[in-house]
């Protein structure tokens, strides 16, 4: 049996691996591309303030975010919430041990049942979004990607820190959010709300620890170094409005959200663009709030 996962990327390798403009372009050619994981991008360290090359696997991780240490009767407990009889009868040695129960398969089915794939289709057509099936995808992925982030686990850990097991019981939290019924109506009002699908020739987004931003109000979600996706969720709209070009002052408001939802680093494709960023008296500001 393998051992836990180390390191749990919150942003998984293949999205962030299109920061990289050789592993981008082989995916839109829909040729055979690298491992996306060892793809070198350009990143901008809001810690060390120091701009650097790093491998896709390096970042946007968390160590050891998705393990959990269990004794023999909280396994139990769990495969009977789960509904299901226990799939491994020895892995306790007595009914004093620990074992590390490691939730990255959890991560893994998220990726695979809220569409991410749909990232891949909209950068080779991005008017691929525009059917009704299509936006729906696109609209469930927006509503559930903000909830395998690091900062709203860590924030769960954090709920239930008086607890005997703070993390499985924060599991427990996560999970029995992830499979409620009632998300129908939070997706209902992302799919209903105005869209506006930028699509650029130049690589213009940068991409962060939270590529999918929502304050409530509007949506920004990055999909692609050249792709986003703004969805004004106080206006309704049936039609969805298509850019090749984005104005300054909306770009520049991105770019401050992008700054202020980086807990660690924030990635692109050019170094220029986050030279500019570092510079830049809302970068610096921000860095002092975080320290």
């Amino acid at each position: 049996m393998s051992g836990p996962t180390n390191n749990n990327h919150y942003v998984p390798c293949f999205w962030s691996a299109l920061w990289n403009t050789e592993y981008y372009d082989l995916k839109i050619a829909g040729a055979n591309a690298p491992s996306a994981r060892t793809q070198m991008l350009h990143v901008l360290n809001i810690k060390s303030d120091t701009i650097y090359s790093c491998k896709a696997e390096k970042i946007f991780y968390k160590e050891r975010l998705g393990h959990i240490p269990i004794t023999r009767e909280e396994y139990l407990e769990l495969t009977k919430f789960d509904g299901s009889p226990p799939k491994e009868q020895n892995l306790f040695d007595d009914d004093n041990s620990i074992v590390i129960m490691d939730i990255e398969n959890h991560f893994s089915m998220f990726e695979e049942s809220i569409g991410y794939e749909s990232i891949f289709r909209l950068m080779k057509d991005h008017r691929s979004i525009d059917n009704y099936g299509s936006k729906v995808e696109i609209s469930a992925f927006l509503f559930y990607h903000p909830y395998r982030a690091s900062r709203y686990l860590l924030d769960l850990f954090e709920k239930y820190s008086a607890s005997e097991n703070n993390r499985l019981d924060a599991f427990y939290e996560w999970k029995y959010f992830m499979n409620k019924d009632s998300h129908a109506l939070a997706i209902t009002q992302i799919l209903e709300g105005k869209w506006t699908v930028y699509a650029l020739e130049r690589f213009s987004f940068p991409i962060c620890d939270n590529p999918v931003l929502n304050d409530g109000k509007k949506i920004y979600a990055i999909i692609s170094p050249k792709h986003l996706i703004t969805v004004d969720l106080l206006e309704k709209s049936d039609i969805t409005h298509f850019k090749n070009t984005i104005g300054y002052i909306e770009y520049k408001r991105l770019l401050r959200k992008i700054i202020t939802n980086t807990d660690s680093v924030i990635a692109h494709t050019n170094k220029d663009t986050l030279e500019r960023l570092q510079k830049s008296n809302f970068w610096k500001k921000t860095r002092q709030i975080k320290k």
